[in-house]
């Protein structure tokens, strides 16, 4: 299915500048990214990187000139991890986020209203007004009141 190391010495990863780093926030979705190959086609060639659990990854990205691309949950706590622990250190220029085209479809259709839910009591006072790439994603969010995960494009 592919091949996953670990990186103990980050900054001694060295990457060529074409290549963009794609930024999971789900293992399970690290685990099986052949499955979404269809979505990243005009990514490639591309590294993903899992960001879950992991604190030393912005910290690599800042070392490294490569665009990255941020994807993220479908939900409101996805968009604030974008915004505060990746776009924050990386800039618009260098940063931005993954929205399938059929992602208003996704989350209207199988979107979770409780993920929602429990995520507002964090995510209330969100703001993506200076945040071009995702305020339409965050309006579809906020129109449903659902959010999805990752794991939604397996099946699609």
């Amino acid at each position: 299915k592919g091949m996953e190391i670990f990186v103990s010495e980050p900054e001694n990863l060295v990457i060529p500048e074409g290549i963009t780093v794609i930024g999971v926030e789900n293992p399970e979705v690290f685990l099986h990214t052949e499955k979404l190959q269809k979505y990243f086609k005009d990514y490639a060639p591309c590294l993903f990187v899992l960001r879950y659990m992991s604190t030393g990854l912005v910290q690599w990205l800042q070392s490294v000139s490569n665009s990255y691309l941020h994807f993220g949950d479908f939900d409101l706590s996805g968009l604030q991890i974008y915004i505060t622990e990746y776009k924050k250190y990386l800039g618009a220029r260098r940063c931005s986020f993954f929205v399938p085209d059929n992602v208003e479809y996704l989350i209207r259709t199988y979107g979770n209203q409780d993920l929602y839910d429990r995520q507002m009591q964090h995510t209330r006072h969100l703001d993506t007004s200076n945040h071009s790439e995702i305020q339409e994603l965050a309006r579809i969010i906020r129109r449903y009141g659902k959010g999805v995960e990752q794991e939604i494009l397996f099946e699609q």
